[in-house]
Formats: C-alpha cells, structure tokens, sequence
C-alpha cells in the first residue's frame, strides 16, 4: 500500500489542475468539489488502511463524507433555481456595478443568500473588422479596435445550517459584439 502513496499524490495534482483549469468560477468551484470528495476518499483509505483496523474502506468513506463536508454550500445551492438565481445576480450586479444581494428560500425551507461584490476593472479592447462607420462614430478609438467595459466579479453563497462560501474572484468584460458578460482567462 505504501508503494501507492506517490502514484496516488500524483493523481490528485493531475485532477486538481484539470478541475481548475478554465469555465466560471462556479464551473471550477464544481469541479474542486468532485476533486475534495474524491481525494477524500483516496486519502481516508491509505489513512484508513495504515493505522488502526487497517479498514481501508472505512478510510475511504470516512474521507470521501470530509470532502463532502467541504461541497455542502455548492451542493447545497445545485438545484435549477439556484442556479438561475445565481446568474441573475450576477448578471445584474455587472450589469450596474453596484453589489448586488438575493436572499430567498429554497424548496428545502432553508434560507439561502447570494452576494455578488463587483469592481471596475481596466477596459479591455477588442479587434473588429475595420469599417468607415466605426473610426467616425469613434474618432478617438484605435482602427480596428472596440473597448468595453470589464468588471471583478465575486459570488459569496451562504445556505443556512451548512455555510457561506465564496466563488473565485474572476474578470468580466462585456463583448462588444455580442453585448454578453465574458470571462475573461486570466
């Protein structure tokens, strides 16, 4: 068993970046989550199995139950009109700059709050196709270029009787083309 301890360690850190990488801060929130009950459990079990009993299963369900611990406001907060509500603060907390708050109850009975905490951010400029209407309806703007504006975004989720967690700060610009809420890779 103690031959797995580094192919195991090596796992993790591969899944870890792989649920890190890329998506919402929500997307990326899920996938730490499935990373925490998963290396939970691997980790219950090598711990489970080396010392007491050395019940490696127990181990593992004792591990997988602390990384669910962990999830318990995410999953908490998956139903669809969780979700929706989410985007919804978020969409409007951008869309004003202003921070913005949704407290409501859930089909559980319990109580549920959303925090989006917004900040100006840098413009960001975009490339578009050169066209004579854009240089003059906008003299002062490179040719070829569109800027908008962008905005830190952080989403705080608190379910009552589980807990509060905060999302990954991220950067959000507005696409001039589309006129959507982008996240930007940093």
């Amino acid at each position: 068993m103690k031959k797995l301890i580094v192919p195991v360690a090596v796992a993790s850190l591969a899944l870890t970046s792989c649920a890190t990488a890329g998506g919402t801060a929500m997307d990326r929130a899920w996938g730490q989550c499935g990373v925490a009950v998963v290396g939970g459990a691997v980790l219950g079990a090598i711990i489970g199995n080396n010392t007491g009993s050395g019940n490696a299963r127990q181990g593992a369900g004792t591990g997988g139950l602390v990384g669910v611990g962990i999830c318990g406001v995410l999953l908490a907060m998956a139903s669809e009109e969780d979700k929706r509500r989410i985007r919804e603060a978020e969409y409007a907390a951008l869309e004003t700059g202003q921070d913005r708050e949704d407290s409501y109850v859930g089909k559980d009975g319990k109580r549920r709050t959303i925090l989006v905490r917004t900040e100006d951010a840098p413009p960001r400029e975009w490339s578009v196709p050169v066209d004579a209407t854009q240089t003059a309806a906008a003299p002062d703007q490179k040719p070829g270029t569109v800027t908008d504006i962008c905005r830190y975004r952080q989403t705080t989720l608190t379910v009552e009787d589980t807990g509060s967690g905060s999302l990954d700060r991220e950067l959000v610009c507005r696409n001039p083309h589309t006129r959507t809420w982008e996240v930007q890779n940093a």
